[in-house]
């Protein structure tokens, strides 16, 4: 089996579309898997690959893209009306992919906050990675996932375990795990739910996976039920039957054409986060290209979609602003995206010699040396991450 038919079996079974995740991301993920199981021999890994699913998952494992922190982004603000909103119980909420668990522990950690009890609200999280799911439900994490969480808030959930942090088994027997595929209906837990969380996963889709990964989720959700997804997902529902419903940021819509908006409950809300992570602009459907190139309405390009001219813009307004450690950084993102590690790396570079405390060029920077299997420039770069977190919680 060549590494183009890999890539077909890939898109196949798990609807992934290889270049979203760079030239030579497949390739990297094979050699890294023979070696972990002794194989030299590509032909042999091969007829492993296709005969036994176990080498298959590890395989799918080593793709998925496992960027992920908790209370990423504002949907989390919003949880406690929604589950207050519909008077019967419990309010069946569905994380998919959920990666290593943040996400929905995040969600039961906003209900707590909330007063909302365990039996109102049940929450399932699922990943086609059997050893991220193995992580979630150890429920273990580095400090690399605490950047968008405040002190407070760790606190009260988390205890330190050496160098970790452990989540309380109070809100981790909230949360029911399972290893499954979206295009695969017989591995999803079953049932229907209120809301389908599916963030940032449409972006490694194939054009076909991408529907029925849309078919999936539609039939998943109750007659009025709500789907959230990432900034960058949003305009693939444009032709399907959803409203756009809730605040600004989260995403969030809602079965059905023209409906009234979301009830809205007022709640004490969770502890402002700490982050000087730039915050993305909202992405309304459809875009509409930016009259006038500014780092926020970059992003809003990158955001939804459109990689090649969200970098062209980017490097015409470097050229005419000058040095700018956010341009720089942003730079990096895209083109780490795009699959260019290598101008990525350059322009994190630039953004930290601009800025050495630059908090996005920190996390996509320790990502991409991790992607590239550079360990101690990744730790290092985290190390630079924790001690500008220490310093924040204690101001």
């Amino acid at each position: 089996m060549t590494m183009e038919r890999i890539r077909r079996l890939l898109s196949v079974r798990i609807g992934l579309d290889p270049a979203s995740l760079g030239p030579r991301s497949v390739e990297s993920a094979v050699a890294a898997a023979m070696e972990s199981q002794g194989i030299t021999e590509l032909a042999e890994y091969s007829k492993k690959l296709t005969d036994t699913m176990g080498v298959f998952d590890d395989l799918a494992g080593r793709l998925v893209v496992p960027e992920t922190w908790f209370f990423r982004g504002s949907l989390f603000m919003s949880l406690p009306a929604l589950v207050r909103s519909k008077p019967a119980v419990p309010f069946r909420i569905l994380s998919i992919p959920c990666s290593t668990g943040e996400e929905p522990y995040s969600v039961a950690m906003a209900l707590a906050d909330a007063g909302i009890e365990p039996e109102k609200c049940s929450i399932d999280a699922a990943d086609l990675s059997a050893s991220a799911v193995t992580t979630a439900r150890h429920g273990v994490y580095r400090e690399f996932s605490f950047r968008q969480t405040t002190p407070e808030v760790r606190a009260r959930y988390f205890q330190k375990a050496g160098d970790d942090w452990e989540l309380s088994p109070t809100i981790r027997s909230r949360v029911r795990f399972h290893v499954s595929n979206l295009l695969n209906a017989g591995t999803l837990p079953a049932g229907l739910y209120d809301l389908v969380i599916c963030r940032n996963l449409f972006i490694y889709l194939t054009p076909e996976a991408r529907r029925r990964s849309l078919d999936v989720l539609e039939g998943l959700l109750t007659p009025e039920g709500f789907l959230a997804v990432g900034p960058a997902d949003a305009s693939v529902l444009a032709d399907r039957s959803f409203t756009s419903v809730g605040a600004d940021g989260d995403f969030l819509f809602r079965r059905g054409r023209n409906m009234s908006a979301t009830p809205t409950v007022m709640v004490a809300p969770l502890p402002p986060r700490r982050t000087t992570v730039p915050p993305k602009i909202n992405v309304k459907m459809p875009v509409s290209p930016p009259v006038v190139a500014t780092w926020q309405a970059i992003r809003q390009l990158a955001d939804s979609g459109r990689l090649n001219e969200a970098c062209a813009e980017c490097r015409r307004l470097l050229a005419t602003s000058g040095h700018d450690a956010e341009g720089y950084a942003l730079l990096g993102v895209i083109e780490q995206a795009r699959g260019n590690l290598d101008a990525a790396d350059d322009a994190f570079r630039r953004a930290l010699y601009l800025d050495p405390n630059h908090t996005e060029a920190l996390t996509h920077g320790a990502l991409l040396y991790e992607q590239r299997g550079q360990g101690d420039r990744a730790a290092s770069l985290r190390e630079r991450l924790n001690r500008l977190a220490v310093a924040g919680g204690n101001s």
